[in-house]
């Protein structure tokens, strides 16, 4: 996982790898995260891309994320 900020403009996001897409749906219904989700809703907008690939190289893995962070 990797978390970057740009504190102007206020923005931030996340760069995550997971096992598979089971492991993400956990994830993404687990209490605690639900609960900070409702929290800050209204803090801003979520955007999200997801994709798969055949193994987890953080080099591989940054560079198909970049043309994503680039189009918000």
């Amino acid at each position: 996982m990797w978390l970057w900020s740009k504190p102007w403009p206020r923005e931030c996001g996340s760069v995550s790898v997971w096992r598979d897409e089971d492991a993400l749906m956990q994830f993404v219904a687990w209490p605690d995260h639900v609960a900070i989700m409702k929290e800050y809703r209204q803090r801003g907008r979520l955007r999200s891309t997801t994709w798969t690939a055949e193994q987890a190289d953080p080099s591989a893995v940054w560079q198909a994320a970049l043309p994503h962070l680039a189009s918000r």
